[in-house]
């Protein structure tokens, strides 16, 4: 009924062909049987889309703090950003979730190891092997990943990746870019791409860019 008589072009025009064109019954069954089928379709995908599972960063924060006297850097404030994701699906739970970095351009020497999993934040065992490399995701569920961090006026950033004895240290350039990769379980990959730099005080920025490539 919404598409034969809604406020739509449709609408407009099943008005007036019915009224102008004086159609069959006939024609007029067919008219509804079809309508009928397009709004099935309409109700069926929009609940498919509220069960779909479907991984997104919602944002990537930062957080600042400083250097406690008597540790490395005392004196100095530190800076992290953390990537926040999230299952959009409604009422499915995604498993095998992996947040990885998968790229960096310029490339270095020594990061020929990518893609590394990422630090699932709070994810501190006693021993660093331990560290969770895949997780889980429940309807709606969101959770943080430690990204990249550096100490303000440093030459250079850390990524905090989860492989023991892999380097962290990345050098800053004009023009640094991390690609991030997410996969999960039945789910295609998804990819993201961030900048990263030093502003005028010497304080690791880091942005997300608006464009998302997906394999």
């Amino acid at each position: 009924m919404s598409i034969l008589f809604g406020e739509t072009i449709v609408g407009v025009g099943f008005l007036l062909w019915w009224a102008l064109a004086n159609p069959s019954n006939e024609k007029l069954i067919y008219v509804f049987i079809i309508a009928m089928f397009v709004a099935g379709f309409y109700a069926w995908h929009a609940h498919h889309l509220r069960l779909q599972r479907r991984i997104e960063i919602i944002q990537i924060t930062p957080r600042e703090w400083p250097i406690k006297p008597g540790e490395p850097h005392a004196g100095q404030r530190a800076r992290a950003y953390q990537i926040e994701v999230i299952n959009r699906s409604e009422g499915t739970t995604v498993e095998n979730v992996s947040v990885q970095l998968n790229a960096i351009s310029p490339k270095w020497e020594n990061w020929e190891f990518l893609p590394i999993p990422l630090h699932l934040r709070h994810d501190n065992p006693s021993k660093p092997e331990d560290q969770l490399r895949v997780f889980s995701l429940d309807p709606g569920e969101q959770r943080n990943i430690d990204f990249i961090s550096a100490f303000e006026g440093d030459n250079r950033f850390a990524v905090v990746h989860v492989v023991h004895g892999a380097t962290w240290e990345v050098p800053y350039t004009e023009r640094n870019r991390l690609q991030v990769r997410i996969t999960a379980k039945d789910i295609p990959a998804s990819f993201f791409w961030f900048k990263v730099w030093r502003d005028g005080t010497g304080r690791l920025q880091c942005e997300m860019e608006s464009t998302e490539k997906k394999k």
